[in-house]
């Protein structure tokens, strides 16, 4: 049986890992077959490592400020779009005022802020 995958970054600028490295390894303990691209990795690029692997769930992580994660998020979308991604699940972890625009984006299946 294949093991499920999961792919994750911390995008744009945002060079904070801990977060996503916690979740990654939880998920390996678990039995999913992981993928961490890094700190600060271009949406273009993530969104590219998505189309080649295909994994089962995208984690995308990003701690900086609100306003840049929305013109992030803007490009993910666009991105996934003009690659002809659909129905990949992505998640999304960060801090809570950056938590709250992703939920608003309703890009992601899950929001995850720490509270």
């Amino acid at each position: 049986m294949k093991s499920s995958r999961i792919l994750g970054a911390s995008i744009g600028k945002c060079i904070h890992v801990a977060g996503i490295l916690n979740f990654l390894r939880l998920a390996e303990s678990l039995g999913y077959e992981t993928e961490f691209m890094g700190p600060a990795i271009p949406v273009k690029r993530f969104v590219s490592r998505i189309y080649e692997v295909k994994p089962d769930l995208a984690a995308v992580s990003y701690r900086l400020t609100p306003e840049a994660a929305q013109e992030l998020f803007r490009e993910l979308e666009q991105e996934l779009k003009k690659q002809g991604i659909r129905g990949i699940k992505l998640i999304f972890g960060g801090t809570p005022p950056v938590a709250k625009i992703a939920r608003a984006t309703n890009l992601f299946e899950a929001v995850f802020s720490g509270e």
